[in-house]
């Protein structure tokens, strides 16, 4: 089983490479994620987004299951980051992001908060890595000199949560009442940033 580990966090940490960062002059670093595949207090370590580990756990234990989200929250967790830092929130890019439906964004989100563990990335400043990705995307970037490490993805589901709720607009030229959305939201506290938008790479 060892083997199959190792093989698992090497192949991740090759796929990050040709990645484009969301903010010109940012690097890209793999997300690193502990989890309990048998959820018998063993924990590994597997870079990459949360699809890209969800699909590795599988492998290593076909049978694990995670919690399932059946309800979109609009609404941040009990852990004050909702309501934390939201006059700090950029909701007009100058990097030309694309923006995506609601729907999708509540889909990445919920996607998130359904796998137990912690998130970690290494030193920056000026490091991104994607965590969660499918068509919208949400990157953690790293303003810190020194690797970080957040108690629960919870708090990046709430970080970009509140982009969601703050940054949201109407695209006209598509069908009507389709609400879209995208933005950055500082922690500045914490040195550190996570940012929600359309990518069409998720599944390269």
């Amino acid at each position: 089983m060892m083997h199959i580990i190792v093989f698992v966090v090497a192949f991740l940490a090759v796929k990050v490479f040709g990645l484009e960062a969301p903010i010109p002059g940012y690097a890209v670093k793999d997300i690193v994620w502990a989890v309990d595949p048998f959820k018998n207090g063993t924990t590994i370590h597997i870079p990459g987004t949360v699809q890209q580990v969800h699909q590795e756990i599988l492998k290593i234990n076909p049978d694990f299951v995670m919690n399932h989200t059946t309800t979109h929250k609009t609404t941040a967790s009990d852990n004050g980051l909702g309501n934390e830092k939201r006059d700090d929130v950029w909701c007009h890019d100058p990097w030309g992001w694309v923006g995506v439906p609601l729907g999708l964004a509540d889909d990445v989100i919920a996607y998130l908060r359904n796998i137990p563990g912690k998130p970690g990335m290494g030193p920056g400043p000026g490091e991104c890595g994607r965590v969660s990705c499918d068509v919208a995307a949400i990157w953690w970037c790293n303003d810190n000199t020194h690797s970080i490490t957040i108690d629960s993805f919870n708090t990046l589901a709430d970080c970009a949560l509140v982009v969601r709720n703050t940054c949201k607009y109407m695209d006209h030229p598509l069908p009507p009442n389709t609400e879209f959305t995208k933005g950055q939201n500082f922690i500045r506290a914490e040195g550190w940033n996570c940012i929600l938008r359309r990518d069409d790479t998720c599944n390269s």
